[in-house]
Formats: structure tokens, C-alpha cells, sequence
């Protein structure tokens, strides 16, 4: 009984691991995966280069709308540093487009 027991477990386990792993097998997906992502995501620096802007693209917005997001915030930032307002400057900001 209890090498049948053992051996059941061991089935058993055998067939958990195997439905359980993934696999990357299929290019076609990998590969899909790999472009959307590459699609969503678009970096742009200030003129200054202190601050990046890393945009998340997850409403799939025109690239026209990107390119308007990135010149207001960029316009943005310029005036208050014209004004000498005093921002701490991280080094990337994320924005998250839905």
C-alpha cells in the first residue's frame, strides 16, 4: 500500500510540474508579446536631460496623441524652469496612458 501511495504521489507531481511550466515555445507569441510592448512604450528626455519620461501606451492612443502628450509636457516643464521653480529632479517619471 505504501509504495503504491508513493508512486501516485510521484505521478502526480510529475503531471502538476508538467501543466504548470510554461513554455516558450511558440515564437509567434513570444514574439507578439515582445512588439506590443515595444508599441506601448515611448521614451523622450527634457532639453535639458535631467528628467526622462518613460510612456506607458495602454489605451493604444494615436501616435499623434503621443507626440501632443510629449510637447505639452515638455512645454510644461520649460515654463517652470523658466520661473525658477524649484523641482526635485528624479531621474525617470512613468506615465501610465489609459
Amino acid at each position: 500500500m505504501s509504495r503504491s501511495i508513493k508512486i501516485s504521489c510521484f505521478v502526480f507531481l510529475l503531471f502538476l510540474i508538467t501543466g504548470c511550466s510554461r513554455s516558450d515555445s511558440d515564437p509567434a507569441t513570444s514574439q507578439k508579446a515582445v512588439s506590443t510592448e515595444e508599441s506601448n512604450l515611448k521614451n523622450f528626455k527634457t532639453d535639458d536631460g535631467k528628467i526622462s519620461f518613460v510612456t506607458f501606451n495602454k489605451g493604444d492612443l494615436s501616435e499623434d496623441t503621443l507626440e501632443a502628450i510629449k510637447e505639452e509636457t515638455l512645454h510644461y516643464y520649460n515654463q517652470l524652469q523658466k520661473k525658477n521653480f524649484s523641482i526635485s529632479s528624479p531621474s525617470k517619471i512613468y506615465l501610465h496612458l489609459y
